[in-house]
């Protein structure tokens, strides 16, 4: 009788795929996004994110490599009113990943405070596989 041999997907040829921090944080972001988005109602994000798209070339999946692009995207839109949105943005990314800005964070551009808590998120992930690799 013929065995037949499970795919892992953790397995990519031969090797283990390893999910690096920064990849975790973008999709960790992209959810706040989703989330902060979806608590104005799902249809204002569906229509957001098509709008970014068609009338200013801001695809989702961009938002991680600039923020200040999707910043920029929604002021166009939004006008003064971004702000609220990104500040929804930063609580529930904050939320994800257990940082706490100081308070003057809404001081700062959107994109320096998405920096601050990647710098804190991957920092923090990298302690922890050099603690597993070293036990």
């Amino acid at each position: 009788m013929m065995k037949t041999q499970t795919k892992n997907p953790r397995k990519s040829f031969g090797r283990e795929k390893i999910t690096s921090p920064q990849r975790n944080f973008d999709e960790i972001l992209l959810e706040a996004v989703d989330e902060a988005l979806d608590a104005l109602g799902v249809s204002v994000r569906k229509s957001l994110y098509f709008h970014l798209e068609t009338n200013f070339s801001i695809k989702k999946e961009t938002i991680c490599k600039n923020p200040s692009v999707f910043s920029e995207g929604l002021r166009k839109i939004f006008g003064p009113g971004a702000k609220f949105i990104e500040k929804i943005i930063v609580e529930f990314l904050c939320k994800k990943t257990g940082y706490e800005l100081n308070s003057n964070w809404q001081k700062c551009f959107f994109a320096e405070n998405i920096q601050k808590i990647k710098e804190h998120f991957i920092g923090q992930k990298n302690q922890k596989i050099l603690k597993e690799i070293n036990n």
